[in-house]
């Protein structure tokens, strides 16, 4: 059966992290993001070590609606998952009220010029 929960952005998914149950929040707080303001939850099991992974649920408040998206990463991945979170800075103009528009092209920042 195919996982319709994977979106457009490398190693992240929509939703909620169905995992979350039994998890400890480790931080939780505004984040800044492109599309909107956004809680940053980090959370991790309560005997975590540092090679353990870490678990990142994200909600933005878009212009066309809430966004959930979650991932789960080596520690040292945090940054570079977070990153590619925050380079998604549109939606494409027939998208209100529909998922995020097609973001996986590289290098792109702001809508087709068409």
């Amino acid at each position: 059966m195919a996982d319709d929960t994977h979106g457009p952005i490398p190693g992240w998914r929509y939703g909620v992290d169905p995992q979350a149950v039994g998890l400890t929040i480790r931080s939780l707080g505004r984040a800044d993001h492109p599309l909107g303001e956004a809680l940053r939850i980090e959370l991790t099991t309560s005997a975590a070590t540092a090679l353990d992974p870490v678990h990142l649920q994200w909600f933005v408040a878009t212009p066309v609606g809430p966004w959930a998206l979650w991932t789960t990463c080596a520690p040292e991945e945090v940054a570079d998952c977070e990153s590619a979170l925050r380079k998604v800075t549109w939606f494409a103009p027939d998208a209100s009220g529909e998922p995020l528009a097609d973001v996986a092209r590289e290098g792109t920042a702001s809508p087709p010029r068409g």
